[in-house]
């Protein structure tokens, strides 16, 4: 359940790099589970994560390689400040938005669409 957001991916990975993003997902579901109230719900926790990076990312058409995408960016937690719980400015074990984190979490988005605005600019096709 945890990966199904990102079947077309899995697809693409060889075996040896399929068994590496599994234990990378197995060791963040435990991770998960620990500061959870209902431990059961990691597996749709992490789900949740890897639906909103491929949105973030534009789906998984745009992920040309699959392997690092997994391992560096869908999988990982990303804190937003120092609090253990907090995942792109939401608490894991409430699912709550954390205020703070929110502030920041909004000014990296806001530099990164300008980023990609400039970039297009600059590039035309």
């Amino acid at each position: 359940m945890a990966l199904g957001p990102v079947a077309g991916l899995w697809e693409r990975l060889s075996g040896w790099q399929q068994g590496q993003v599994e234990v990378a997902a197995q060791a963040e579901l435990t991770r998960l589970a620990g500061m959870l109230e209902r431990p059961e719900m990691a597996p749709r926790l992490l789900a949740e994560r890897l639906t909103d990076r491929l949105e973030e990312t534009g789906g998984e058409a745009l992920v040309e390689r699959p392997f690092p995408w997994l391992m560096r960016r869908g999988v990982v937690q990303r804190q937003a400040c120092s609090d253990h719980r907090c995942d792109d400015g939401i608490r894991l074990d409430t699912g709550a938005e954390r205020e703070n984190c929110g502030k920041v979490v909004h000014i990296r988005r806001a530099r990164r669409a300008k980023i990609a605005t400039e970039v297009d600019r600059s590039c035309p096709i």
